[in-house]
């Protein structure tokens, strides 16, 4: 049996990457919030921008998996 000769892999073009990222980013953020920020860290993050750093270190994180 003869393999079929190697392919290089390309990757996505920029445009379909970036266009993944931003609609997985909104619901991310969205369900943070939603489900995280409103409940525990409202009384406990001393000013918004602790929180919203918060939710952006979360969302960059779980977008590490979302996104290959």
């Amino acid at each position: 049996m003869v393999s079929a000769p190697h392919r290089r892999r390309t990757s996505p073009a920029i445009w379909k990457q970036n266009m993944l990222v931003l609609l997985l980013l909104y619901p991310v953020v969205f369900l943070f919030g939603y489900f995280v920020q409103a409940p525990y860290l409202t009384g406990r993050a001393a000013y918004v921008r602790d929180r919203l750093f918060i939710g952006n270190v979360v969302s960059v994180l779980i977008l590490n998996y979302l996104v290959p």
